[in-house]
């Protein structure tokens, strides 16, 4: 390459010499040439000049001669004729010269023309051999920064070498890496929270009432058909692991969560999704090489929090309830950075507690399982607009669909305070909240034939969706059956049969809302897809539902597709 670099250096002066050379050569002979010829020309104009002053005088006397014609002089006019003859030959010949002049300074141009054409090419080159070098010059610049970069190049990946057969030594020798890392994560917890007082209240319905009543003095109010849904919603976490809340931004969405947590007992995460978020990794974090250290989030932090009792760490927090709120989830696409969690999920349902895990890479080769424990619920909100994802079937299957009603009428806070001035927080033990959790059926044996006429009415709308190409999985029914069992209200009513019949119909009605509706999304309202919209009307009329309504607004918008946002069906609440 030096060498190389050299030669281009020697070719490029040894150019740039004998093209000065060549060009001040050429310009001395052109530049002599054009004197020669200037001088010539102004020779042959001061002759011309001459002989036209005596062409002049001698007209003058010719004039006066004529005027005296009638002196009858012979010999005057005689002498005076020759002289004319004589000057008019001498005029012809100064006439001839100036044409020859003329031609050879015409041909002078010509061949100066031709001259400067040569000049002008010769110069072209000389300039093209200029840009030759410069190019030359360039790429000798970028040849001698890459050499530098390549040896410095070299010179890091030596060091980087180094460090990782020293770090490789360190973890294959004893394993004590990964034990430093986890360690570093657990001695930094997301909040130092302890748990000191506990929530006493045992019956679930009095827990809903106090969670509504500590709502109101904190100036919010929901619907409790609402606060019934969202909390069995969370009851149901083993069959629909997700809860997405969504609806108009200001309804409340993420402050439902935040008010349902304090006045309920669950230590409270909430974390705003980013649009970059693509992988697990934007949710638990990544080994920082240049640090060398793990860079966590607050959720890592907190999951590793609630898998350590108090005993383990004070502010270990497995035994109480906990939830974390994804907050506008749809920003990015949740099958990106949430798909793992949703298929371990999938697996927890009928394991036992610590049987399933969450791989936490830590770094190269360094993997520590994390317990996916049942003791955290997972909360989303969602907007719909034009810079979020829409939910795929996979997330939907897996996810409770609670919408949010638009506020009938706007209503004023009157007093800002905090969560600690209404009360301050106990937690919730998470065996209480296992206690009301209701695995085996309610409605077996004679009870059968309720559960037995929402399956149907269930199966009659999967048979409408087949055309769109849509359908309901046994996951989605399942799911359904299970979210019934556990409405607080069902179980509540379990003794009286008229009552139970009311309000299972009503968690239905709840669960078309958040499970079959969500399916509907797209359906155009108008052709042969109408159809299976129509049908499944006439199906929530003949039942007398109270989403009638809601549905008809869905059908009726100016997108000419199925778009369910609206939650009328709570107004009677």
């Amino acid at each position: 390459l030096k060498n190389k670099i050299a030669e281009v250096e020697a070719k490029e002066k040894a150019l740039e010499l004998k093209a000065e050379f060549i060009y001040n050569q050429e310009k001395e002979k052109v530049q002599e040439e054009i004197k020669h010829y200037q001088d010539k020309v102004e020779s042959f104009e001061e002759q011309n000049q001459v002989l036209r002053e005596e062409l002049v005088d001698l007209r003058k006397e010719l004039n006066q001669y004529e005027k005296f014609e009638d002196r009858n002089l012979p010999y005057e006019i005689e002498e005076k004729r020759e002289e004319i003859t004589r000057l008019n030959k001498l005029l012809d010949e100064t006439i001839k010269i100036k044409n020859n002049l003329n031609i050879e300074f015409d041909q002078i141009k010509i061949e100066n023309e031709k001259k400067r054409d040569e000049l002008d090419i010769e110069n072209n080159k000389l300039k093209e051999l200029i840009k030759d070098t410069e190019r030359l010059q360039s790429d000798n610049e970028i040849l001698k920064e890459k050499e530098t970069s390549h040896k410095n190049h070299i010179e890091f990946l030596q060091g980087e070498n180094k460090d990782l057969n020293e770090r490789l030594k360190s973890i294959y020798s004893d394993g004590t890496e990964i034990e430093e890392r986890i360690k570093d994560i657990k001695e930094k917890p997301y909040k130092k929270i302890q748990l000191d007082t506990q929530i006493s209240i045992l019956d679930e319905i009095k827990y809903l009432d106090a969670i509504q009543d500590n709502m109101k003095k904190y100036g919010v109010e929901y619907p409790r058909r609402l606060l019934n849904a969202f909390h069995t919603a969370l009851k149901c976490s083993d069959f629909s692991p997700l809860a997405v809340l969504s609806g108009v931004s200001g309804t409340g969405k993420s402050e439902l969560p935040k008010l349902y947590s304090h006045f309920g007992g669950f230590n409270f995460l909430a974390e705003a999704v980013q649009p970059t978020w693509d992988s697990p990794a934007s949710m638990i974090g990544y080994y920082n090489t240049i640090d060398r250290k793990f860079d966590s989030t607050n959720i890592l932090k907190f999951l590793i929090q609630t898998s350590m009792s108090k005993n383990e760490s004070p502010y270990g927090l497995k035994e109480s309830m906990n939830m974390i709120l994804l907050d506008e989830m749809n920003l990015a696409h949740i099958e990106l950075y949430f798909a793992e969690f949703l298929s371990k999920f999938e697996q927890r349902r009928g394991s036992k507690e610590g049987d399933v895990n969450i791989d936490i890479q830590l770094g190269t080769a360094l993997i520590h399982p994390l317990p996916l424990d049942r003791n955290i619920i997972w909360i989303g909100t969602m907007n719909e607009d034009e810079t979020t994802k829409t939910l795929s079937d996979k997330v939907l299957d897996r996810a409770f669909l609670i919408n949010f009603p638009r506020p009938t009428e706007l209503k004023s806070r009157v007093k800002l305070q905090t969560l600690e001035d209404i009360k301050p927080f106990e937690y919730l033990h998470r065996d209480t909240w296992n206690k009301w959790i209701k695995k085996e059926s309610l409605f077996a044996g004679e009870k059968y034939e309720i559960i037995h006429k929402y399956r149907e009415i269930s199966n009659k709308i999967n048979e409408y969706l087949a055309p769109t190409g849509r359908a309901i999985g046994h996951r989605v029914w399942q799911s359904m059956e299970y979210y019934i069992n556990n409405h607080p209200e069902v179980i509540q009513n379990i003794g009286n049969d008229e009552e139970l019949n009311k309000k299972t119909k009503l968690a239905f009605e709840e669960q078309l809302v958040q499970k079959i509706m969500p399916k509907l999304r797209g359906i155009e309202v108008h052709g042969e897809e109408k159809k299976t919209l129509d049908n499944i009307k006439e199906i929530l009329n003949q039942n007398e539902f109270a989403v009638t309504e809601d549905f008809e607004l869905a059908m009726d918008n100016p997108y000419g597709q199925f778009i369910w946002n609206s939650a009328n069906y709570l107004k009677e609440d």
